[in-house]
């Protein structure tokens, strides 16, 4: 595809009389209307190669004014209601009759450089002339439009109908993030994974994918002669407890979590259990750096039992406590630090352990009625830890989630993508929200410490079934707890390199404040209401006229809408070289139809009803 402008006097011309479609006869702020004489009604003409409607829904125009060059969409034709009446009796004949066509209104066009922008500059006068819009011009509109110069560019696929086609820089399409929106059997899923393959096209690129189905998983092996699966080269694949044995198994340390992320998943009640939690997560804490730490080890004796594995206050004195967490820094740090590493296996013995109360004399005793009021808290605690449905790792190595971040975004290494299968997790449950709410806020801190960089290094964080982590809280309505990870992302992350594309088939589900948040929608088809008003309430780009197009969209087509994008554009998106296994029950291939055997003797009650 050429970097440059079309220009008039190219192979394709904007104004040409083999495109005129007619000339306008009303205009208002948002729409146009163009009389098609009766000589142009009837079929379209060919033109460098492609089809023009001249005339026809869905098609694209471009309007010739004295002040400035329009871009417009056909939305509706019709026919005059003085000549209804040859329709009415079938006296209608191609070229007798003229018809009025609705336009609106897309953007402008610099008649100088050709480069165009969304919005009106200046308004048609009546009897400016409407053209076709050649389609090769349509093509060049990313590149005219792009926020940037640069030769990286990710080929989308065709513009619709045709074979021309569509690019996109990845700072129009990722830099303010990126959705991707459609019913099931739209191509969603088809779509996220050509734009990965696009990604590896070019080195240096980094991209993490959460896929909670496992239908990614074709996508990163390749079968070798013996017919197994070899791992492609620049991706890893890790998946959660409970799934295939092949060394790739990941779980996720203390470390990785918070303790926002401990509430959620516990659920403790806001009075009662939510304060003695909060303690046993900071006493575990306290007890591993007393443990790390001979110099402190010391000081810590009348508090740390290392072979009970809990730190002991029962029978202490408060104040003995509050003067070595308040005396040494380190010690005061850990013990505010939400994502400090502890023994979880520990967890349920120290919340036992901090049922006490502090007496007259500045003493912990036991606290029968804490204790009593926290069994519901431990009862929950222990089926998260030993049901086997959450990954925890009892120990930070090699397959802890923060060391496999490290090692990936560790500059020298040319892995290009890291797929975080978490589909053998338990779906019922909070455990698939909490793990991908932890690794948004993990990768949300490495980018606030600068182990992302949007110049050198930035990184995509691509979320496929998004409605499922997004606007997610856990707890009762009176004490609930937000899972916002992606949420902080969809907000801060662009201006540190990490960049967001989420999708999904439900946007109605998705929090309006992170929809809104996305600066390009590849949207296929959807015919839900609800669905189509959220994308016009969240999206600049997005127009009522333009969503009307959604529900007859074709598997693999979607519209393009996007901030830096001036017009909507339909495009038939190009199928990857690996496909998801996202398909449907193949019951052709499994179903077989019964043969009725046939038998010599007919039944008696068959011939009696035959005989009457």
């Amino acid at each position: 595809m050429q970097n440059e402008p079309i220009q008039e006097d190219k192979t394709v011309g904007l104004f040409s009389s083999e495109l005129l479609i007619g000339s306008i006869t009303s205009v208002s702020p948002d729409t146009v209307i163009c009389t098609v004489p009766n000589q142009q009604t009837g079929s379209g003409v060919q033109y460098c190669g492609d089809r023009q409607g001249v005339g026809e829904v869905g098609e694209y125009v471009v309007i010739q004014s004295q002040q400035v060059v329009l871009m417009g969409r056909i939305s509706d034709v019709t026919v005059p209601h003085s000549d209804i009446a040859q329709l009415e009796h079938n006296t209608y004949t191609v070229n007798t009759v003229s018809a009025n066509a609705t336009i609106q209104l897309l953007g402008s066009i610099a008649q100088d450089t050709f480069k165009i922008t969304a919005g009106v500059t200046a308004y048609p006068r009546l009897g400016d002339l409407v053209y076709s819009l050649p389609k090769a011009f349509l093509g060049l509109i990313p590149q005219n439009a792009a926020s940037v110069d640069g030769d990286v560019q990710l080929e989308l696929g065709t513009l619709k109908g045709t074979s021309t086609p569509i690019a996109l820089r990845p700072e129009d399409l990722f830099s303010r993030h990126c959705a991707i929106l459609g019913m099931t059997g739209g191509g969603k899923s088809y779509t996220l994974e050509h734009l990965l393959e696009e990604l590896q096209r070019y080195s240096s690129s980094k991209a993490i994918l959460i896929d909670s189905t496992g239908e990614y998983k074709p996508c990163c092996f390749e079968k070798n002669e013996a017919g197994e699966d070899k791992a492609l080269d620049l991706i890893s694949w890790l998946h959660t407890p409970n799934g295939d044995n092949d060394g790739n198994e990941i779980k996720f340390s203390a470390s990785c979590f918070s303790d926002s992320d401990y509430f959620s998943l516990f659920l403790p009640t806001a009075t009662t259990q939510a304060p003695t939690l909060l303690n046993a997560l900071q006493s575990l804490r306290v007890l591993k750096a007393l443990s790390a730490d001979t110099s402190l080890s010391d000081q810590g004796s009348e508090f740390s039992t290392p072979e009970s594995g809990i730190l002991t206050k029962l029978g202490k004195k408060l104040s003995a406590f509050n003067s070595l967490i308040n005396n040494n820094p380190s010690l005061r740090k850990i013990f505010v630090d939400p994502n400090a590493s502890f023994d979880i296996q520990s967890l349920p013995q120290q919340v036992i352990a901090e049922c006490i109360k502090v007496d007259n004399s500045g003493y912990w005793r036991e606290n029968a009625q804490l204790l009593n009021w926290c069994q519901p808290l431990l009862f929950q605690i222990r089926q998260v830890l030993y049901s086997g449905h959450f990954p925890f790792a009892l120990k930070t190595d090699d397959t802890d989630f923060t060391s496999k971040l490290d090692n990936f975004l560790k500059p020298k290494n040319k892995q290009q993508l890291l797929v975080v299968d978490i589909s053998d997790m338990d779906p019922s449950g909070k455990a698939r929200q909490v793990i991908v709410n932890a690794i948004a806020n993990s990768l949300m801190d490495y980018a606030r410490n600068k182990k992302i960089i949007r110049a050198t290094r930035p990184l995509m964080l691509l979320i496929d079934e998004a409605h499922n982590f997004i606007g997610k809280s856990t707890g009762s309505p009176d004490f609930a707890y937000s899972l916002h990870g992606i949420e902080d992302i969809s907000r801060e992350g662009r201006k540190y390199g990490l960049n967001l594309v989420l999708a999904t088939q439900r946007p109605r589900d998705l929090s309006g404040a992170v929809l809104s948040q996305m600066g390009t929608m590849i949207v296929h088809r959807l015919v839900n209401d609800s669905d189509q008003k959220i994308i016009r309430d969240t999206s600049g780009a997005a127009s009522s006229a333009s969503l009307r197009y959604l529900p007859d969209l074709q598997p693999g087509e979607a519209l393009i809408l996007g901030t830096d994008i001036p017009i909507p554009l339909d495009v038939q998106v190009a199928k990857p070289v690996r496909h998801p296994h996202s398909q449907s029950s193949n019951f052709q291939g499994t179903w077989h139809l019964i043969e009725q055997k046939q038998t010599d003797t007919e039944p008696q009650e068959n011939k009696d009803e035959t005989e009457r």
